[in-house]
């Protein structure tokens, strides 16, 4: 009896990309070539491994304490029996990368159908000096590189956030991650918002919220316009519409769009995305 006043969206997003045929000669953003300048200079090499080499050593030294010093009390991390069945799947790999002759990172990978699929990520320790000297952007830089080598055209980045102004869809977009409405699978919530409650009020003044369109499309709602919230243009490809939350010096007025629950078409305007 709530689905009309619920806003729906992807407990996760799911980031596609297409891998370069010259990931070198390849015209990157701003950001993604500084990053590229900057792990260069560190001077990282790769090597792959099989999915279950020194795999306890991965869980206990590498991804273990990497998410939980990334995602802190938010973090989801594959242990165990989950962590072995994953790495034995087939043409589960290591990436791994190195520096100065010490193993200091690793994404685990899987190749299947023409798709890259990143799964795991770990460096050494969850140390802060490895990702003061781009252990991350090494990791996903290879994996990219990686991809293009088993001539696949496809690369899957994983889950990040709902919501435009999560450091993860950040950096994910800036190496070509999309969010593709027809390739999540991470199930939905649904919210029941009050614009009027201050705390609520708050949350919704800090945070972009990514939800599902009528049409099956990505919709945003903000309290900001678009072109203020600085994403990447592969994530804005990605986005149908875009309505922001009324402002007290807004006139008044009802956005009546099947996008918007009916609670909430008193409190939104749509705004026009640039093409």
């Amino acid at each position: 009896s709530l689905t009309g006043d619920a806003l729906r969206m992807p407990l996760m997003l799911q980031l596609h990309g297409l891998v370069p045929d010259d990931p070198d000669g390849f015209r990157w953003s701003h950001s993604a070539a500084d990053d590229l300048r900057k792990i260069r200079k560190s001077g990282f090499t790769c090597t792959i491994a099989p999915g279950p080499d020194q795999l306890a050593r991965f869980e206990h030294e590498f991804s273990g304490p990497a998410l939980r010093a990334r995602h802190e009390t938010e973090v989801i991390i594959r242990t165990g029996a989950r962590l072995r069945q994953e790495a034995s799947r087939p043409g589960m790999e290591q990436v791994r990368l190195w520096l100065a002759g010490q193993w200091v990172g690793t994404m685990l990978a899987q190749p299947v159908d023409g798709t890259y699929y990143l799964h795991t990520i770990g460096w050494l320790h969850g140390d802060d000096q490895w990702l003061r000297r781009g252990v991350v952007t090494g990791l996903y830089w290879f994996s990219i590189l990686r991809a293009r080598e088993l001539g696949l055209q496809r690369i899957t980045f994983g889950a990040v956030a709902p919501y435009l102004e999560d450091g993860l869809l950040q950096f994910k977009g800036k190496w070509g991650g999309v969010i593709e409405s027809g390739c999540q699978k991470f199930g939905d919530m649904h919210l029941l918002l009050d614009p009027t409650h201050a705390t609520c009020r708050r949350f919704l003044e800090r945070t972009s919220l990514v939800a599902w369109g009528a049409d099956g499309r990505f919709v945003v709602f903000s309290a900001r316009r678009p072109g203020s919230v600085r994403i990447p243009a592969t994530i804005a490809s990605g986005l149908a519409r875009w309505y922001r939350w009324r402002q007290p010096d807004d006139p008044a007025g009802i956005t009546d769009h099947a996008d918007v629950p009916y609670s909430l078409r008193a409190h939104v305007i749509p705004e026009p995305i640039a093409s």
